[in-house]
């Protein structure tokens, strides 16, 4: 076996065992409820009805990627951008290093 199978096989046994762990703690979680509530000193906020704890575990991951996702584009933009005109100006022969 060639070292891209070998890796296309782990990466499925892990998405695999993640699926299988979550659906498990979806399952034996289902019933439990948390009742949500943030005091702010000059103000208070709480749900009207209690959320299951597996959405609210999934709601959280939810916000996790996208603020994780939103912190790093920017970042792998600005990369790629640089690395264009380090392309760019090593094929026109010049050298443009600004220092940053």
């Amino acid at each position: 076996m060639n070292t891209r199978t070998v890796l296309i096989i782990t990466a499925l046994v892990v998405v695999a065992a993640l699926g299988t762990s979550a659906a498990l703690f979806w399952v034996q979680n289902s019933a439990r409820q948390v009742m949500l509530s943030l005091n702010l000193g000059f103000t208070q906020f709480q749900l009207v009805e209690p959320l299951p704890v597996p959405v609210l575990m999934a709601i959280c991951l939810g916000v996790g990627l996208v603020l994780g996702v939103g912190l790093v584009l920017p970042l792998m933009a600005r990369a790629s951008a640089k690395a264009r005109r380090a392309e760019r100006s090593a094929a026109l022969g010049t050298d443009y290093d600004k220092g940053y």
